[in-house]
């Protein structure tokens, strides 16, 4: 009798821990993702208002962004290094765009520990991103994308 107890007593306390313990997962699944559309929104809103600081706070310092290039023989691949898009940004990058066509469609597609898969359509160009959850921080560290057909 004693013995069934304790084992009941067992199972509750088993099944609060896994209960505490998913709370705990839903938790940080969520803090990640605000900080992960924080990091993807500092990137996109960063290239529209030509912040070089925000998109410099974006990326991881050895990112490699590739673009898609469709060509007559089937395509070769264009590519940026973190430096550059920065660069790139300082000199204005996308606040040309009317604020009104700024797309800056965001979806998180996957969270696993410290790794994230992402896209983001925006103004001429859908983009899937790479993030990793780098000295505390969500930096992408790959890009590819390509041009949107207008």
């Amino acid at each position: 009798m004693r013995s069934n107890y304790f084992k009941k007593i067992q199972i509750l306390c088993f099944i609060f821990y896994l209960t505490g313990l998913q709370f705990t997962l839903h938790s940080q699944i969520q803090k990640d993702s605000i900080d992960i559309e924080r990091t993807i929104e500092n990137f996109i809103e960063g290239w529209y208002e030509g912040d070089a600081e925000r998109m410099e706070a974006s990326l991881h310092e050895d990112l490699v962004s590739k673009i898609v290039i469709p060509t007559d023989e089937g395509g070769r691949l264009g590519r940026f290094t973190a430096a550059r898009l920065i660069e790139l940004t300082k000199r204005g990058g996308g606040n040309q765009v009317p604020e009104k066509e700024q797309r800056k469609e965001i979806k998180i597609l996957e969270i696993y520990q410290n790794a994230a898969t992402a896209r983001v359509l925006a103004y001429d160009a859908m983009e899937f991103l790479h993030l990793a959850k780098w000295k505390g921080e969500w930096k992408i560290i790959n890009i590819l994308f390509e041009r949107t057909k207008k």
